[in-house]
């Protein structure tokens, strides 16, 4: 708790938080605002199941996941189309 405590204090992401989260270089103060805006970003698109026009990869936890995702799906696609 101490340790927590004088992370909060010194505007530091605490130890046990950064190893569940995204690297980071942020301080506490903008590591936390920019997790509420991935976490908004996430959010929506859960609510719509849609794609949008541009993606924020930043957002991502892990871009590279995504980006492979992207490509089975358009291979996919590419594939059942009647020739």
């Amino acid at each position: 708790m101490e340790a927590l405590g004088n992370s909060l204090f010194m505007d530091v992401v605490p130890d046990s938080w950064s190893k569940r989260a995204y690297p980071s270089l942020y301080g506490l103060s903008q590591w936390y605002a920019d997790m509420i805006l991935r976490v908004r970003e996430l959010e929506s698109w859960t609510g719509d199941f849609q794609l949008p026009a541009a993606v924020w990869l930043a957002g991502f936890f892990n871009p590279q996941s995504f980006l492979t995702a992207i490509m089975q799906q358009v291979r996919r696609l590419i594939c059942a189309e009647p020739r």
